[in-house]
């Protein structure tokens, strides 16, 4: 009898449990917040500041479309930007240049993969100078000249010149000097008459103070301006042949016949379609984002344009 009762015990406690475990299988589990889709988790995005003030109507459109992202947007100069996805601090980050020499070398010792990427657009680095300056064209021997020649003298090929003009860049640290180096000088250093600015803020508003400056600055931030006007540049293309200036306009970055074009773009820390990804999609694909950047001046790298040709 004894033996029976243990038995009925033991049964009645094993039943207990499974009862217990059959129950807390039915209980609710709570969500991992850190659960990611393409459209909610945790995301945060630099952004090149050269860049930030015009993209931000973009960057509010993904909020506004994704309220369950829990979204953090931060700016910088593109140096500080790019060390973020260098570091793995960041997942995605939005940036008007490419890898510099540096960059690239410490990429190559430590056998780091170039970066997947988004283009979101094509715009022009641009010259520009106060509407009073006696300059509306330029070629690209001169301005190699004038911002890498030890004793520049712009005056002597421009004879209606008053004085020799004062060029303004940004700091060392920002997409437009990045651009100016690779596509303008090709790795000459700036001779010691340039003047270098923290920002391309500064160097808009200097330029605008002072009749005889030239500013260097993306067509982004400078087109439409009543303070600023933009230099027409001829040049030689890859073939040799010389392209006479043209207006600086998009039509003719995205004929090729402007010298200095940049490219915008979304660099990825990982290569996969996670959270950043659909961000970069956004930024570059979206069609109210590359009707936006259209209608602003420069070139959406996924819109469509139908040029007509002039008689």
């Amino acid at each position: 009898m004894m033996k029976l009762k243990n038995n009925l015990l033991i049964a009645l406690v094993l039943i207990s449990f499974f009862a217990f475990l059959a129950c807390d299988d039915q209980k609710p589990q709570a969500k991992n917040s850190d659960t990611e889709t393409m459209n909610s988790g945790k995301l945060t995005v630099y952004c090149d500041e050269s860049l930030a003030e015009k993209l931000d109507s973009v960057v509010q459109w993904y909020k506004a479309a994704n309220p369950k992202v829990e979204f953090t947007y931060k700016i910088d100069n593109s140096r500080a930007v790019m060390a973020k996805l260098l570091a793995g601090e960041a997942r995605a980050i939005v940036i008007g240049r490419d890898y510099l020499k540096d960059e690239d070398s410490l990429m190559k010792v430590y056998k780091v993969q170039k970066h997947q990427s988004m283009e979101i657009a094509s715009d022009a680095l641009t010259f520009f100078a106060n509407p009073d300056l006696n300059i509306d064209t330029l070629n690209h021997a001169q301005i190699v000249d004038a911002l890498t020649s030890p004793n520049p003298n712009l005056k002597a090929s421009l004879p209606k010149l008053n004085d020799e003009p004062l060029f303004v860049v940004p700091a060392a640290n920002s997409s437009e000097y990045a651009n100016i180096m690779s596509l303008v000088t090709k790795g000459k250093k700036l001779n010691s008459k340039v003047k270098i600015l923290k920002d391309y803020k500064d160097v808009m508003e200097f330029v605008k103070n002072n009749k005889n400056a030239i500013g260097v600055g993306f067509l982004l931030n400078s087109i439409g301006s009543p303070y600023h006007k933009l230099i027409s540049i001829g040049y030689n293309d890859s073939t040799g042949k010389y392209i006479n200036p043209k207006p600086v306009h998009q039509a003719y970055i995205l004929q090729n016949l402007y010298p200095y074009v940049v490219k915008y773009k979304v660099l990825l820390l990982e290569d996969r379609k996670n959270l950043p990804f659909w961000f970069a999609a956004h930024m570059s694909r979206e069609a109210r984002v590359t009707t936006y950047l259209k209608n602003i001046g420069i070139v959406p790298t996924y819109a469509k344009f139908v040029l007509i040709k002039e008689d």
